[in-house]
């Protein structure tokens, strides 16, 4: 299992030429009140704040604080996190946020008037100030409920990652054009 997860790491298809730091998730998996992982790599590595985090599956979350050593990242699906996002075949965008749970997130400021289907992908949509790229896969929409004169729709989002297995990810440094 763990030879299959590190073989998934070395090739991300969703990323061209990405320079990425691989590490070991050394401490946490989430539990009810915490969404954050520490990683095996820091600032001695060339890990810094900010940075993405994703795993073969796809998005993970961001880099939050970094020591000499180690890194702690923040998980996509905690609540104080957000993603903006693009909706695979609508093209609606919006921004994911988790719910306090590790099954489901959120997708807020989605177009009231977006076709959004139940199993479409979920992506980074690599807004400008972004710390993500765009076109990492974060989930797939697992619900869409719409209320006529809502200013958006209720859509929730299945992570593609499973975020209590994680054992490693690839932290992906900023290419110089950004």
């Amino acid at each position: 299992k763990e030879n299959k997860e590190l073989k998934k790491l070395l090739d991300l298809p969703f990323i061209e030429d990405a320079n990425s730091i691989a590490a070991q998730v050394v401490e946490g998996a989430p539990s009810n009140f915490q969404f954050t992982v520490q990683i095996g790599k820091g600032e001695s590595d060339g890990v810094g704040v900010d940075m993405p985090v994703v795993t073969g599956a796809g998005l993970v979350g961001r880099v939050l604080e970094v020591s000499r050593d180690r890194a702690t990242v923040l998980l996509i699906n905690d609540p104080e996190s957000g993603v903006g996002v693009k909706i695979e075949k609508s093209g609606a965008t919006g921004v994911v946020k988790g719910r306090g749970d590790t099954n489901t997130m959120r997708a807020d400021f989605v177009d009231p008037n977006a076709e959004v289907t139940r199993g479409e992908i979920v992506y980074t949509a690599g807004l400008q100030n972004s710390p993500f790229p765009g076109a990492i896969p974060v989930g797939t929409v697992s619900g869409v409920t719409k209320t006529p004169g809502d200013l958006q729709q209720d859509i929730l989002v299945k992570p593609l990652v499973d975020f209590s297995h994680l054992d490693y990810v690839k932290v992906l440094r900023p290419s110089s054009g950004r």
